[in-house]
């Protein structure tokens, strides 16, 4: 998760949205259709559930640099034999016994 900074561009009652404008470094703004929050609900929670983090994260993907395939190359994956591993012994359980004393 990241910093952000946010407006409340415009309030769209008959729909139940805000549009939210969004900012973070680096980044050009990023505009979304936010809902509205429900009666006691937290304003800034619901706009920061609805920040473009995955959309930054993809700008930030695609800007980066690539390492290119070989067209053509071939290859075979084995999967990896599951290792067992010994299970803790349970504890031994204890019975109590009651006597009642007259």
């Amino acid at each position: 998760m990241r910093a952000f900074d946010f407006e409340i561009k415009t309030v769209d009652q008959f729909n139940g949205l805000m549009y939210v404008e969004y900012t973070t470094e680096g980044h050009d703004a990023i505009q979304v259709g936010v809902r509205l929050p429900l009666e006691g609900e937290d304003e800034d929670t619901v706009i920061a559930l609805a920040a473009p983090h995955s959309a930054w994260e993809m700008r930030e993907f695609l800007a980066a640099p690539k390492q290119l395939p070989t067209v053509g190359r071939k290859g075979r994956v084995e999967p990896v034999e599951a290792v067992a591993q010994q299970v803790a012994q349970p504890a031994p359980e204890f019975v109590v016994k009651k006597r009642t004393v007259l």
